[in-house]
């Protein structure tokens, strides 16, 4: 039985070549390349920025603080451990090649990656026409799970359908988009809270914002180590903190917009603070992290 492609209405959209291949499955798949381009219109230097991360939490987050795909890591992760721990059992057996159980696990999450990440793409470009799509240029090295899936698949299919832009991800999710301190203690799991200066938010859209204003950052390029980008914004929050004190009061970075919904962010009590969020702030001893 043959199944048609519904994405295809006449013969005329396709090359003449077609390809025949046997799945792992003993099924024959008969594939063809459409003629037709995805046309994507060019955006100006100043159109409007949106960055997009691939969380551990979501499975995507953009810097205006929407959450993409929340029920979906739950499935992905049960969907990943099987896989894992059918293909540790037959590497403890010392079998190298697949079973075709583990070939309909592997078609089964990559399946579910495409689809997600397609319909977030989808979604993004319906919410955010004319729009220039900031994404992390990330080494994927030691990079496993979800990340790695999602990162592949969303990267890809949002590249073929809008225009995007790199930059360097190094400590997005670790400084705080208020004061611009940067340390691993900041973030727990899906909270975020500043050692310095009380900042509290979700931790994902707090990496979206980061790599948001890393876009528009002239001094971080692509190219940079993290050894030299921790360097530059170690000295750039003691310079901020520096001149602060010495103009009698301490005042933050440039105000971040609050994210949507009351989950990204928590209450302030009724003391004196700087900035929205935040707590009263305590220095630190930068030097120390």
């Amino acid at each position: 039985m043959l199944l048609r492609n519904p994405y295809v209405g006449k013969a005329s959209e396709v090359s003449k070549g077609i390809s025949a291949r046997k799945t792992k499955t003993g099924k024959w798949r008969f594939e063809v390349v459409d003629k037709r381009k995805w046309e994507i219109s060019e955006v100006p230097e100043d159109a409007p920025r949106l960055a997009i991360d691939v969380g551990l939490n979501v499975l995507a987050t953009d810097s205006s603080g929407q959450l993409y795909g929340e029920a979906f890591k739950p499935k992905f992760d049960k969907l990943y451990r099987r896989l894992q721990s059918v293909r540790a059992n037959r590497q403890r057996q010392g079998l190298r090649e697949n079973s075709p159980r583990l070939d309909r696990l592997e078609s089964r999450l990559t399946g579910m990656i495409k689809t997600e990440t397609g319909r977030i793409v989808n979604e993004l470009l319906r919410g955010h026409p004319d729009t220039l799509f900031v994404v992390e240029d990330l080494d994927l090295r030691g990079c496993r799970g979800q990340k790695r899936f999602a990162y592949r698949a969303l990267q890809t299919a949002l590249e073929r359908k809008a225009c995007t832009i790199g930059v360097n991800p190094a400590y997005t999710s670790q400084e705080c988009p208020s004061c611009g301190y940067i340390s691993r203690r900041n973030r727990s799991g899906v909270k975020f809270s500043c050692k310095s200066c009380g900042r509290r938010a979700h931790a994902d859209w707090v990496g979206a914002s980061g790599i948001l204003r890393r876009s528009e950052d002239k001094d971080i390029s692509c190219t940079d180590h993290p050894r030299d980008v921790k360097r530059a914004l170690r000295e750039r929050y003691r310079s901020n903190r520096d001149s602060s004190l010495g103009a009698g009061r301490i005042s933050l970075l440039s105000p971040e917009p609050l994210p949507l919904g009351r989950r990204f962010t928590t209450e302030v009590p009724d003391q004196s603070g700087v900035g929205t969020a935040s707590k009263s702030i305590s220095l630190l001893d930068y030097s120390r992290f």
